[in-house]
């Protein structure tokens, strides 16, 4: 009976230490992630749109990017006040080759300046970083046009 109590103890001890996420097989092949375009420019209803990410080079496995978004401008625009980021990490699946930073743009309903902002990779596993790692975003207002 005791030996049945310990056999239980060790196979839930092995069920949990196989459920890590860490054990991920990054793609090991070298590419390189770039933002697709260095600039991009939406009305601010336009609601949901993408910042394209790129990955050159054959992969053989997914590629994780992290991305960062700051102020920048005369007229900055704010996170989680003129636009909200999805998710900040993406992963690139072998198949896809390419990912997308999803934002959705917050209508103000006021007239204002168009407002930017920057969205930077600033950490990739599975690649390497290449020269064209930011995007600058501008909101541009949609209430001073009827």
């Amino acid at each position: 009976m005791k030996l049945n109590k310990i056999f239980a103890l060790m196979l839930a001890a092995t069920m949990f230490t196989a459920c890590s996420d860490d054990d991920k097989s990054w793609n090991s092949n070298d590419v390189t992630v770039n933002m697709l375009q260095s600039e991009v420019s939406v009305k601010e209803n336009n609601g949901v749109f993408n910042v394209p990410v790129a990955v050159d080079g054959e992969m053989n496995g997914p590629v994780q990017v992290t991305v960062e978004v700051a102020e920048v401008g005369e007229n900055p625009a704010m996170d989680d006040v003129h636009y909200l980021v999805t998710e900040k990490t993406i992963v690139i699946v072998a198949e896809d080759g390419a990912g997308n930073i999803e934002i959705k743009a917050v209508d103000d309903n006021d007239i204002n300046e168009a407002r930017t902002f920057t969205v930077t990779i600033v950490d990739v596993k599975g690649g390497k970083l290449g020269s064209n790692a930011t995007t600058v975003v501008t909101l541009k207002d949609n209430d001073s046009v009827f």
